[in-house]
């Protein structure tokens, strides 16, 4: 046999070109695996988007307006309630207020009975906003319902039950059932939708 065997040699330049390789592979599907910042940036503007409507929700409108005929009704109540008459100013002083300068968003209300949404306000549509801003890379949504009577309801008679208002002698008072027409009113329900973006 003068030409000997012939067989495969492994090299050690093999050995640690092929380790590269794994090590290369490897790392790029860590690295793919790894969540990127827009997740948390879109976590970051959903709860900018939720605790803004809940803050609106709660705030009183007669204490932030200093007005005493507003008692009992929220600020995005009263948002809500003068949209027709075009209040962008509180939009822009309440709204606004709560979300940084390096967001855009807008306000959208939907009406049961209309059952379509019209938009309150977009902050790109106003060049003096300093919310003035174009969607580019990520957009969250909050929504908040929206609870009202379309026309006042009309006030109860006394009550047939042993009640100061019924008269009668003795407890429990014998009293004929008032005659009552009382309505609580009819309900308006609507939704409201802040879209912050960036």
């Amino acid at each position: 046999m003068a030409n000997g065997a012939k067989g495969f040699i492994f090299s050690i330049d093999a050995f640690v070109a092929f380790t590269l390789v794994l090590v290369v592979l490897h790392s790029l599907i860590f690295l793919a695996a790894v969540p990127s910042s827009y997740y948390a940036g879109l976590t970051q503007a959903n709860y900018l988007a939720r605790d803004t409507l809940n803050t609106l929700t709660y705030a009183d409108a007669a204490l932030v307006l200093n007005d005493t005929t507003l008692d009992g009704i929220s600020l995005m109540h009263y948002i809500i309630m003068t949209k027709d008459v075009g209040n962008l100013e509180a939009i822009r002083a309440y709204v606004g207020a709560l979300i940084p300068d390096q967001y855009g968003y807008t306000l959208e209300f939907r009406d049961s009975a209309a059952g379509s949404w019209s938009l309150l306000y977009d902050t790109k549509d106003y060049a003096d906003d300093p919310h003035n801003k174009l969607y580019n890379k990520l957009k969250a949504s909050s929504y908040s319902i929206f609870f009202g009577y379309t026309d006042a309801g009309r006030d109860p008679k006394s009550s047939p039950y042993c009640y100061i208002t019924c008269n009668g002698p003795g407890c429990p008072t014998q009293c004929d059932k008032p005659k009552s027409f009382y309505e609580a009113g009819h309900a308006a329900l609507g939704l409201v939708r802040l879209t912050v973006y960036r």
